[in-house]
């Protein structure tokens, strides 16, 4: 699997919807992508309408050359996409104050139609991906 070749529209003038909300947040269902810096592998995923929450987000194809999640056609559909390659996904971070402790979920990415701007937080059961997968390879 690749990378999504789409521009995924970036600041608050171009919310993204989450068809559900994002686990614990399902009451909020529209956020903005912000980069950190100029590489956009990692981003801001920012409530558009209150402080809190605020993600930090990252690619994970460039955490893991084995990362292959697999949707189903249902979940594709209610994205808005006919094929999984039109989505982008991103993964959760959860930065330690000792940033070489930062952890990602592989098990429940953010998958993002760049087209329709509509998300979803998506646990992949057919798959033995980590909730807390230490991206420099120590204990997280």
């Amino acid at each position: 699997m690749s990378i999504t070749e789409e521009i995924i529209p970036l600041g608050r003038e171009n919310a993204i919807k989450f068809v559900e909300g994002i686990y614990g947040f399902e009451s909020i269902n529209e956020y903005y992508l912000e980069p950190v810096g100029d590489d956009l592998s990692v981003l801001i995923l920012q409530s558009a309408n209150t402080r809190v929450p605020s993600f930090v987000v990252i690619n994970p194809f460039l955490i893991t050359d084995d990362y292959c999640p697999v949707l189903s056609d249902e979940e594709i559909k209610a994205l808005g996409a006919e094929s999984q390659q039109e989505l982008a996904f991103y993964v959760i971070a959860v930065v330690k104050e000792d940033y070489k402790k930062t952890v990602v979920n592989l098990k429940s990415p953010i998958v993002i139609n760049p087209k329709s701007r509509l998300a979803k937080q998506i646990i992949l059961d057919n798959c033995d991906y980590p909730i807390r997968f230490a991206i420099f390879g120590n204990e997280g």
